[in-house]
């Protein structure tokens, strides 16, 4: 009876811890990002600090905030001209949309319905029918989407003007907030060295160690193949002739950088899509790229990666689904790995060392 008790005391307490951490990520974590990103800015800079304080010792506080000015001035600069930029592309790929539905999409829906009418009629003429009602509707709801997507579009654009005030705010906060990260980073950190219980100073080095370890090697593995994913989707696209080769190959390597997904989830398709269009050198074209993508893919990302990050695809979705639902899209990348790091400590025994040392 004490056993069983023991076990449901347990159950309860972790449930406990976990709807508590649930509970921080979803209401207070969100609200604590542009300190973190400011802190994560400021300890990424520390490494230039340190450098340069050597040969001029005694202007330390002086480099560092005269770093953290360039950084976001550097920061500043490149996000203007990649936000021109897309949307610049973006725009004039808005546009062509209509053009795109009438003069590709129409034809082939039109060639698919006779195709599948020519081949029913001879069977059952009741269900052709059905069919090309079917086809019909689906037409005209595709017909209305278009026509309402300018509506829609500017919507979209009108919800994110709304938001650039609150985005600005954060903004502005976690540039004030680097500054003083930068200016007193060696006090801070001091600081929250004596929060840490008495004893305990190891474990909680252990832990910082191992996790900064594992993230960045996750960091720095997968940075290399999306990169790699997006030279070659690049080249390919170009070589196939596509319009705005640049941006699609930019989104087909997001896809294909998040957990569960690939590049073949696009590729594929798109493919088959050509087909019916008639477009076969385009289809094989699709499909080779998509070879050439796996191959190298398959071939570099044990090495890359090695055995530092790798989930079961079930724990991966998991994490994804929960981080989604309880951070959004930062929770689809933040989940995952921490999910990783977990089970890489736990397979070299890290989690039992540190909790022995702990005890």
């Amino acid at each position: 009876m004490e056993k069983k008790l023991s076990v449901i005391i347990n159950i309860v307490f972790y449930c406990l811890i976990l709807g508590l951490v649930l509970a921080f990520c979803k209401y207070i974590l969100p609200v604590l990002v542009p300190f973190i990103i400011a802190f994560v800015v400021a300890s990424f800079l520390q490494f230039f600090v340190r450098k340069l304080s050597k040969r001029i010792p005694d202007r330390k506080k002086s480099i560092s905030i005269l770093l953290c000015i360039l950084f976001y001035v550097l920061v500043a600069v490149l996000v203007s001209f990649v936000g021109v930029k897309v949307v610049d592309v973006v725009w004039s790929f808005v546009e062509s949309i209509p053009g795109w539905y009438h003069q590709t999409l129409v034809p082939l829906i039109n060639e698919l319905v006779l195709w599948i009418n020519e081949l029913l009629t001879s069977s059952d003429i009741g269900i052709a029918g059905e069919v090309n009602t079917l086809f019909k509707e689906m037409m005209n709801a595709m017909e209305n989407f278009i026509t309402t997507f300018s509506v829609n579009a500017v919507k979209f654009a009108t919800d994110g003007i709304v938001g650039i005030p609150g985005f600005i705010i954060r903004a502005v906060i976690t540039v004030v907030a680097s500054f003083f990260f930068m200016a007193d980073y060696d006090m801070i950190l001091r600081f929250m060295g004596k929060l840490i219980p008495k004893g305990k100073e190891q474990s909680f080095h252990d832990i910082k160690n191992y996790f900064a370890n594992t993230l960045l090697i996750y960091l720095k593995s997968y940075s290399l193949l999306f990169l790699l994913t997006y030279v070659e989707l690049c080249i390919g696209f170009s070589l196939l002739g596509l319009p705005y080769a640049l941006l699609l190959a930019l989104l087909v390597a997001v896809f294909d950088i998040l957990p569960i997904l690939g590049v073949g989830g696009i590729l594929l398709p798109w493919a088959v899509v050509l087909v019916f269009m008639q477009e076969i050198p385009m289809a094989v074209g699709m499909v080779l790229l998509y070879l050439v993508i796996t191959i190298i893919r398959n071939t570099l990302e044990p090495r890359v990666v090695g055995k530092q990050i790798g989930l079961h695809p079930l724990a991966t979705l998991i994490a994804l689904y929960v981080g989604l639902k309880v951070l959004g899209i930062i929770g689809m990348f933040l989940f995952p790995v921490t999910l990783a790091v977990l089970v890489n400590m736990e397979k070299e025994d890290a989690l039992h060392i540190v909790k022995t040392q702990s005890e």
